[in-house]
């Protein structure tokens, strides 16, 4: 019987000598149309791990297009990663994690020679005097400052870059050298301006890639490890799914990177993690299936429509970067660089637009309303059917001021809408949101929910919440997962008791926010289609299942199954405003004050069918702190029931209180509610209490 040790000395042996079996029936070049090399690190360790990790057992590899082969590059085993070519392809440069030192190499195997103690970041070459640069961070955390060296020799190294800390996992120029893109640092997402030293924030994920020309399309590889989102200089923003290679079968990919040319992308994968299972984070245990693949973007930049499987073998391989003869010639077109790959979406014209007279100006595609307490809030179902919006107040949740929603502390649930936006909306595969909110405080998290299409915490169709001083909103594609959050997209600022109108529409890859009739600008936006939203139900001012409340007012609530131009947004906004114009908020009064009278509260079953209740207090003014008001005596109205239960009032007789009142002639909405007084002084000034 062999010993464990001599099976162990073979195993390793047959990782040593492991070749790419189907290399011979690769056809790259059929791909790119012109001689291409591939680089990348393989994995002798036979370990499933990240591979961020080293442990000094890998090899430089290499693949030419035009010999139809790979070849080992460096065949001693050590800590090598990130090799990058030279802009003509005829060397390879590289770090080597155990020395901490970067080194050159010709395409051959042959010339090793070390050029400077760092980690790589990119290798550039100056398009005036073709000098080749090696970027590198002088250390090997996200505080070591970036530094330039001549790859050939010749003066000192320069400091690039100290603005932020950084993160060169995959920084890279553009053709110019004007801008790099970059984690500043992770997970922090954007493009610098080499000039001005100033960068600009694009989003949150990993694996950053500028497009090799001067276009300065850029890249973030996404936090699910399957897709990357696309910015234009015009702020364009798409989705492309870089995990669909045959081979990957939808597990995570890792190091995407653009190549010398904009049309070819290389990346890594599949990474299954344990189990094998899809789903879930994998690249940090990733197996000795992951392989290397080189992928073809179509016409417009809006997917891959080819790849090619370069590796097939037992081991894993990493850390790819694609050359293609003459790529640097290459553009990509100025209508996508600059527009964007975005379908146009049909909108309302300016005729019709222009006939609207009432909020919400239109029934075209309205799929749900609730405009306040008093209205019919009626539309027509998408089967044609009449609707009209019934709500159940639960909580604390009461009709406010000119009878709009005041949610803190409770919720609103919607009845029988749910059906018919879910339909309606798969249908059309667009969203618009609308809605005047005004919120009580900004130390609301969660994120805080104001409209919510959803069934859990984890899971929705979408939901506009807030966090902190930001609107943000949460929106299901196949691409943004159950839980709509990749990426949740702050929408823009609002502020506490300041009333605003809001607006945000939908189309794939089209995103648009306007407050108050004006765009806001948007750095990220959402990609795909509503084929995975499921039955959720529609509530505001909490999630079903409660544990995400938000204090604020909310009303002229409309939802729309298309998507809104500019104009139409201003139009609805205007609306608004007309229907509210003659609205005068009521006075808010402090005042200290003690309680000479209390009426009893009663059981909540004894006012059956009302479910929420105001009682009657006599005070006695003893001074008044802000606002005006007559008499030393006055009527407070408090709420004792809310929800079907007891609402203790935190008051008695004697004892002086602060209290927050307006004018309870001012509050036309609770002449409907039950109320009920022990006394009979009419003579004297009725209040609410603004507390619950």
């Amino acid at each position: 019987m062999k010993s464990p040790l001599f099976l162990a000395a073979m195993l390793l042996n047959s990782l040593l000598s492991v070749h790419s079996e189907n290399a011979q029936n690769i056809d790259l070049q059929k791909l790119t149309g012109k001689q291409t090399r591939v680089v990348w690190v393989r994995d002798f360790s036979g370990k499933n791990r990240n591979s961020s990790e080293n442990d000094n057992k890998l090899k430089i590899v290499g693949f030419d297009s035009k010999e139809g082969k790979e070849h080992v590059i460096l065949d001693q085993l050590d800590g090598y990663t990130k090799p990058l070519f030279t802009p003509d392809g005829d060397r390879i440069v590289f770090t080597n994690l155990r020395d901490k030192q970067i080194y050159t190499i010709d395409w051959d195997g042959k010339n090793l020679r070390k050029i400077v103690e760092g980690n790589l970041a990119d290798v550039w070459q100056d398009p005036k005097n073709k000098k080749i640069w090696a970027y590198y961070q002088t250390g090997f955390d996200t505080k070591a400052p970036l530094y330039r060296t001549s790859l050939d020799g010749g003066g000192k190294p320069e400091l690039v870059w100290n603005a932020t800390p950084l993160n060169v996992d995959n920084f890279q120029f553009s053709r110019d050298g004007k801008y790099a893109s970059g984690l500043f640092p992770w997970p922090k997402g954007g493009v610098a301006n080499m000039e001005t030293k100033e960068w600009q924030l694009l989003g949150n994920g990993c694996w950053t890639s500028l497009a090799p020309d001067n276009s300065r399309m850029f890249w973030i590889f996404d936090g699910a490890h399957r897709n990357v989102f696309i910015t234009t200089q015009s702020g364009k923003r798409w989705v492309v799914p870089v995990g669909d290679a045959e081979g990957i079968n939808g597990f995570e990919v890792y190091h995407p990177r653009w190549s010398n040319s904009p049309r070819f992308i290389t990346v890594t994968g599949p990474y299954m993690g344990k189990g094998g299972e899809p789903g879930g984070n994998r690249i940090g245990n990733s197996y000795t299936e992951v392989e290397v693949y080189v992928g073809r973007f179509n016409a417009d930049y809006t997917s891959i429509e080819a790849w090619t499987k370069i590796t097939n073998n037992k081991v894993a391989d990493y850390f790819p970067d694609v050359w293609v003869k003459e790529g640097e010639k290459e553009d990509i077109p100025e209508k996508i660089a600059k527009g964007g790959a975005v379908a146009a979406v049909k909108t309302l014209d300016s005729k019709t637009i222009n006939r609207f007279k009432e909020w919400p100006g239109t029934d075209e595609g309205l799929v749900f309303l609730w405009e306040n307490a008093t209205s019919a809030n009626q539309i027509q179902t998408i089967d044609h059917k009449k609707y009209s919006t019934q709500l159940e107040l639960t909580g604390k949740a009461v009709y406010g001021f000119d009878n709009c929603l005041d949610l803190a502390q409770g919720v609103a649930k919607v009845e029988g809408a749910d059906d018919n936006i879910l339909r309606a909306c798969q249908k059309s595969n667009q969203l618009t949101i609308e809605a005047g909110i005004t919120t009580d405080r900004i130390d609301q998290k969660g994120p805080a929910r104001i409209i919510s299409f959803s069934g859990n915490a984890s899971s929705r169709n979408f939901t506009l919440g807030q966090t902190d001083n930001h609107l943000v909103l949460r929106l299901r594609t196949p691409l943004s997962g159950e839980n709509g959050s990749s990426p949740e997209i702050v929408l823009g600022e609002i502020q506490p008791n300041v009333a605003m109108h809001v607006i945000v529409t939908y189309a794939s890859g089209q995103l648009h926010c306007y407050f108050n009739g004006k765009a806001v600008n948007l750095t990220e936006t959402y990609q795909g289609d509503f084929s995975n939203w499921a039955s959720q139900h529609l509530l505001f001012g909490d999630e079903w299942g409660g544990g995400r409340n938000w204090d604020g007012k909310l009303e002229g609530i409309a939802l729309f199954n298309r998507f809104f131009s500019d104009k139409e947004a201003a139009k609805h906004y205007a609306l608004w405003q007309k229907k509210i114009k003659e609205r005068k908020m009521p006075e808010t009064i402090v005042v200290e004050a003690t309680p000479e009278k209390i009426s009893v509260t009663p059981e909540p079953s004894s006012i059956a069918p009302y479910r929420r209740c105001l009682a009657e207090y006599v005070y006695k003014v003893n001074k008044v702190q802000k606002g005006t008001l007559k008499g030393e005596r006055i009527i407070v109205t408090h709420w004792v029931i809310l929800d079907g239960k007891k609402n203790p009032v935190a008051v008695k007789k004697g004892e002086k209180q602060t209290l927050t009142l307006q004018r309870f002639d001012d509050h036309k909405e609770l002449q409907g509610e039950r109320l009920v007084s022990d006394f009979d002084e009419f003579d004297l000034e009725r209040y609410v209490d603004m507390k619950r």
